[in-house]
């Protein structure tokens, strides 16, 4: 889910709103992160401070704390005074059942991303097993369904 932050002089920065089903977190991009820092935001003017880390090429993942949440699922206003040269903000209308939604979708993706890496796992296992079983088999049984006999 995308936040548009928008400057008093109309300025506007994207960030990313963004859950694996168990954390939220803002994504945004800013040059010269520290690889680690706790950065504060605002909701409705009460000062919330959250785990920064730095990622690939100026990506910053801002992880919020479930005090932080709580308050954007009930607040009005998300403020951030140092994405850029001067504080942004944007609505938080709708963001209760948002969050929720989120959080939701967060963890169906994280599910089907599992479930495709298992697969892929067994797959490679099955094939692991298949080379070691037919791959030291004399050369008529090597490949299945033609060893003598079966034609």
């Amino acid at each position: 889910m995308d936040l548009d932050l928008t400057a008093r002089s109309g300025a506007i920065t994207s960030i990313g709103l963004i859950s694996d089903g168990q954390l939220v977190s803002l994504k945004f991009f800013k040059e010269d992160l520290p690889a680690r820092a706790f950065l504060p935001i605002r909701v409705d003017r009460t000062r919330f401070s959250n785990l920064m880390l730095r990622g690939y090429a100026g990506a910053g993942e801002l992880v919020l704390s479930e005090e932080t949440e709580s308050a954007m699922r009930k607040g009005a206003t998300l403020s951030v005074a140092w994405l850029i040269e001067q504080p942004l903000s944007v609505s938080l209308g709708g963001s209760e059942q948002g969050l929720v939604d989120l959080r939701i979708c967060g963890a169906q993706t994280a599910a089907e991303r599992q479930r495709r890496a298992d697969g892929e796992v067994q797959s490679h296992a099955y094939e692991e097993a298949r080379q070691r079983v037919y791959g030291r088999a004399p050369p008529h049984l090597r490949t299945p369904g033609r060893g003598r006999g079966s034609d």
